[in-house]
């Protein structure tokens, strides 16, 4: 019993510790999001259209039939955009705005 109880409190100690990392993977993606992209871009869920026409909103993104975390990495990294600046972002940080802007995509 007694053992037990402790795996059941380090099991729920280890669940609350990665949910807590991936609230502020998310947190920091966004604030990325809202520091370079947000100049052209709507990047919070149920914004109104981005400034720019020709920007896609995230959410939007998001909801794109076909997309993965895949394809948004790949156009991230290789899709030439007239207007968007060119910036390179470490690996961790590409792949936690590809799992934000995945985080909008309705249920």
């Amino acid at each position: 019993m007694k053992r037990q109880m402790v795996w059941s409190i380090a099991v729920a100690t280890l669940l609350a510790s990665g949910q807590a990392q991936a609230q502020e993977r998310e947190v920091g993606a966004l604030s990325v999001a809202k520091a370079v992209c947000s100049r052209c871009h709507a990047v919070e869920k149920n914004s109104p259209p981005s400034r720019d026409a020709a920007a896609p909103r995230f959410e939007d993104i998001a909801n794109s039939p076909g997309i993965t975390a895949r394809r948004i990495s790949k156009a991230l990294q290789t899709t030439p955009h007239r207007r968007m600046p060119n910036f390179t972002m470490d690996r961790g940080v590409l792949d936690d705005l590809v799992t934000y802007i995945l985080s909008l995509k309705r249920s």
